[in-house]
């Protein structure tokens, strides 16, 4: 007989009614989520911390870029095998990026999802020149987006999913002081970071802290909570970036509705200018096949697909390239950087 899967916190009614209430208003306060659901102080605290033990559960916030001066932006691209070390490390040195993955499929190298400062995106394309003009790039592909939903059985992060068609990066200004971003930066680490641990790290006093999350950051700077739980049993479960285009796009629209209630669906990002979006599934193997055809058929007119490689590395906010006025690109120490990792390669 096979072994018994582990069970999965998704697919347990207990657990995911407390991931979908996470999901939908953090996890500040599960005193009174543990009203809400009826369910013991006690019990909603082990059932929580017996999840983030396991490995099973992480939640991060999702900030509201458009208000940081940010936005996101996907870089796929191909690399020669005997390049891919080096133009990994050279893609981390740009401090802005959020999580990358191994890829192979319609890209052989990485995927790269940046939270770029809006006017420094152009830097971000010479950069990625800069790497195929020297040879380590076979090609490359950069996609800015209007924005992003994350999705546990149904979409969080915006208000209503017409929102992700509506994102014009001449309307993104930034809002926020140090300790705001100081702050967004530690719960995109772990949303469930108290202010006192954040005030003790930064120095600052814990009424300080607490005043900038409660009228700045929980009001205005947080547009959702990303729950990281698995999909499938993360032995024999794999992950996969989807390409998908459409004729109009009213069309996306009735995409992102179509994704509600599909436990392998993460995330989807829509590309600016253009009826294109990203989905990213989580699904057992040997459901991986049957997953694609749901998350394609219908809607698109056309698709690609690429597997992403191993695990997730995931990074918060570079607070060090933030300033009252907005953020650092240092394009010279950057290629400085570039110069350094390429000095000898053939």
């Amino acid at each position: 007989m096979p072994p018994r899967p582990p069970k999965l916190p998704i697919y347990e009614p207990s657990y995911l009614e407390i991931l979908l209430r996470i999901a939908e208003r953090g996890p500040k306060n599960l005193s009174a989520l543990s009203r809400e659901l009826k369910v013991p102080k006690r019990t909603l605290h082990s059932r929580v911390n017996k999840l983030k033990e396991r490995g099973l559960l992480k939640v991060s916030v999702m900030p509201s870029l458009k208000k940081l001066g940010l936005i996101d932006v996907y870089v796929l691209i191909d690399v020669k095998p005997s390049s891919s070390k080096l133009v990994r490390e050279a893609l981390k040195s740009i401090d802005y990026w959020l999580r990358y993955y191994e890829i192979v499929g319609k890209y052989n190298g990485f995927f790269f999802h940046y939270l770029m400062p809006v006017n420094n995106v152009i830097d971000l394309e010479e950069y990625l020149r800069e790497l195929k003009e020297r040879s380590l790039a076979v090609n490359y592909e950069v996609n800015v987006l209007t924005g992003r939903v994350h999705y546990l059985l149904r979409p969080y992060g915006v208000s209503e999913l017409e929102e992700v068609l509506r994102a014009n990066p001449s309307d993104y200004s930034l809002v926020a002081d140090k300790y705001d971003i100081i702050i967004l930066s530690k719960l995109q680490e772990d949303a469930f970071v108290k202010l006192s641990e954040i005030a003790r790290e930064v120095g600052k006093s814990k009424s300080l802290i607490k005043y900038h999350y409660d009228v700045h950051v929980r009001s205005r700077l947080i547009k959702g909570y990303e729950v990281i739980t698995p999909r499938a049993d993360p032995v024999s479960s794999v992950r996969a970036l989807i390409k998908v285009s459409f004729k109009e796009e009213g069309h996306i629209i009735n995409y992102l509705k179509s994704l509600k209630g599909k436990p392998f669906v993460l995330d989807v990002g829509k590309e600016i200018d253009s009826n294109s979006a990203f989905t990213i599934i989580e699904v057992g193997l040997s459901d991986l096949r049957n997953a694609i055809s749901v998350v394609t058929g219908g809607f698109s007119e056309e698709c690609w697909v690429s597997l992403l490689l191993g695990r997730e590395h995931r990074k918060s906010l570079p607070l060090n390239l933030f300033y009252e006025g907005g953020w650092l690109y240092p394009k010279d120490i950057y290629t400085s950087k570039l110069n350094e990792l390429t000095e000898g390669y053939k």
